[in-house]
């Protein structure tokens, strides 16, 4: 498409190619606009992951409280604010996925396992040392809420990132003789 196909476009490119003065400020106003609105969006998404980040420290607080408390109510207690607090970080986000792993990790010792999975799905799709980690662990899951086929899948995609990871190999092996 030609530039002087756009109606909404001033003329602002010269016979030659050359940009006229009035279109090196209609690209420096588009650019300045563009930057601020990267500037924003990244400031609030900071933000927000400030807020998850926050939730997974009050769900760990919630925790130690529930493992050193001295009756059972205030151990149910804790684990149900450290239960509200995980799903909360989980809502709102991780900066990356070492964080994702350690949020998943910890909903799924609080027996939060849909979030444990979502939070290890997130944690998986990343191209990082932890995504064959938590890729591992979402089989293991998949495999503990009984969806073998599932477990399986997942397992040889952590097999095909690493095929010399232990846990990987040892998980494949179980889910197969299970099949026998």
């Amino acid at each position: 498409m030609k530039i002087d196909s756009v109606p909404a476009l001033p003329k602002v490119i010269e016979a030659n190619g050359k940009l006229r003065s009035e279109g090196m400020e209609l690209l420096n106003v588009i650019l300045a606009a563009i930057c601020n609105w990267l500037k924003n969006r990244s400031s609030e998404r900071i933000r927000i992951w400030k807020d998850g980040v926050a939730e997974y420290r009050h769900a760990r607080r919630w925790l130690w409280r529930a493992r050193l408390a001295s009756s059972e109510d205030e151990r149910q207690d804790a684990l149900e604010e450290a239960r509200i607090a995980i799903r909360q970080a989980i809502r709102i986000g991780m900066p990356d996925s070492k964080e994702w792993f350690e949020v998943a990790s910890l909903a799924e010792e609080l027996e939060e396992l849909h979030y444990a999975a979502m939070a290890y799905q997130k944690a998986a799709c990343s191209r990082s040392p932890v995504s064959v980690e938590a890729t591992v662990r979402l089989a293991a899951l998949r495999a503990k809420e009984g969806r073998k086929g599932e477990a399986k899948r997942i397992v040889s995609r952590a097999l095909k990132l690493n095929p010399h990871h232990q846990e990987a190999r040892e998980l494949a092996q179980e889910l197969s003789r299970e099949e026998i």
